[in-house]
């Protein structure tokens, strides 16, 4: 017979998993997606990150908010309703030195070299968090 002594388990510490704000300002940020579940989850998330989230679903009530706050960043979904355009929207209103990201499922093989073209950063879908925050966390944005 073999004799096994009896111990406690070891005790294991882990530290409670939180999203921490990014280092660096609260900036003001623009979504402007037609899908309203897809607001509520990019605010709860950038709102984890730190950031101020302005949503709207649709162009108008986009620009609107343009008009009233400084917005500092925008993320704008391609296909909006009644068939208009996220890049078509960029660019009748970009606002010079605001970084601006085209979040789309669209395989079209000519948008990567436009939009790189235009200085609009591509995010793919289905969008992975920590490729949103590696972009946002990289931005240079003045408060002016």
């Amino acid at each position: 017979m073999i004799e096994v002594p009896i111990v406690d388990a070891p005790k294991v510490v882990t530290a409670p998993v939180q999203a921490t704000p990014l280092k660096s300002k609260a900036y003001k940020i623009l979504c402007l997606d037609n899908d309203e579940t897809i607001l509520e989850g990019m605010t709860t998330l950038l709102s984890k990150w730190g950031y101020q989230v302005f949503k709207a679903t649709e162009p108008e009530q986009a620009l609107e908010l343009i008009q009233q706050e400084n917005i500092q960043v925008w993320l704008v979904d391609q296909h909006l309703n009644n068939n208009k355009l996220g890049l078509d929207f960029i660019l009748e209103n970009r606002q010079e030195q605001v970084p601006v990201a085209l979040i789309t499922a669209d395989s079209d093989p000519e948008l990567p070299q436009q939009l790189k073209e235009l200085n609009i950063v591509l995010l793919k879908k289905p969008l992975k968090p920590a490729s949103l925050r590696s972009w946002l966390s990289g931005l240079k944005i003045s408060n002016s």
